[in-house]
């Protein structure tokens, strides 16, 4: 990750961590040391995932929802049905307060949709933005 991070000069970078054993003061001061964001997922509550979290390890905040088909995450018959997942209003609403903690320390913050599946993302994202009245 250092090595990454000389590469791309000061250009914004964020790191995502695909196990929980990152979730650590260890890790989240490697990531500011380095000026490498944090990006924080909602996934599926799977043993070894990553928790829902509101860290922010440098001024750009990132959160990304991956949808939480826990069915389809590990195998998959095809590729895309990990991401095969239309979000709720309420599991959004979970979100309101995280999202609300991230932009209130960084300067920009970034969310994504990674449950593109039939647009669903898209579908997932407007449905936030009216949740944050944006």
């Amino acid at each position: 990750l250092s090595r990454i991070r000389e590469y791309f000069g000061e250009l914004d970078l964020c790191t995502e961590f695909r196990h929980n054993s990152w979730i650590r003061d260890e890790a989240y001061d490697f990531l500011r040391q380095q000026k490498l964001g944090f990006v924080n997922v909602d996934q599926p509550g799977l043993k070894t995932l990553l928790p829902p979290t509101a860290i922010s390890t440098t001024s750009t905040g990132y959160i990304r929802f991956h949808g939480r088909n826990s069915k389809d995450w590990w195998k998959p018959a095809e590729a895309y049905m990990r991401y095969n997942y239309m979000y709720e209003q309420g599991e959004l609403l979970e979100w309101l307060p995280r999202i609300e903690k991230v932009a209130s320390n960084t300067k920009k913050t970034v969310i994504y949709f990674n449950n593109h599946y039939k647009a669903k993302a898209v579908k997932s994202a407007f449905m936030l933005q009216d949740l944050l009245k944006v």
